[in-house]
């Protein structure tokens, strides 16, 4: 890591992006500052799969929301 910040000239964060929220996977690739990439079939595949689960994350919040506003509870008691 120490070498990719010397030659960026700037400190360097590295994360695992298969293990945090699907919001932040989004965000981090609408972001769009790859810095590299050795397999760009696997790099986008991955972008893919990330925007379709966000897309269907916000499906399920949206049933979600409109139910509770519909029925005045947003959860069972």
């Amino acid at each position: 890591m120490f070498n990719l910040e010397r030659l960026l000239g700037k400190p360097v964060d590295l994360i695992n992006l298969r293990q945090v929220s699907t919001v932040f996977r989004k965000e981090i690739i609408m972001a769009d500052r790859r810095i590299d990439c050795r397999d760009q079939y696997a790099a986008d595949e991955f972008e893919i799969l990330t925007l379709s689960f966000y897309q269907k994350l916000n499906q399920e919040q949206r049933d979600v929301l409109t139910e509770g506003l519909r029925s005045g509870r947003f959860y069972n008691v």
